[in-house]
């Protein structure tokens, strides 16, 4: 895995953790801002429009599954 692939999956897990984790928009945002791993995706973050924040971590919390990587800010999937 290069470091742009590294970079993308640590943001994608930062963003899986502030949506599992969080239920308002503010506090997604909140979550995902005292993250280093978002630095690169800052602008894209701004871009990210509350309702839809909001019913994605509704979405992650009906159909999410964590992996026994929780504890060390493992990824979400989605089961089979």
């Amino acid at each position: 895995m290069n470091s742009e692939d590294r970079e993308l999956a640590a943001f994608q897990a930062c963003l899986l953790n502030a949506l599992h984790g969080q239920e308002t928009a503010s506090a997604i945002f909140a979550a995902m801002a005292d993250d280093e791993a978002t630095l690169p995706f800052r602008d894209y973050i701004a871009g990210f429009e509350p309702e839809m924040l909001e019913v994605a971590a509704l979405l992650v919390k009906k159909w999410g599954a964590k992996t026994q990587a929780q504890d060390s800010g493992g990824l979400h999937e989605m089961p089979h």
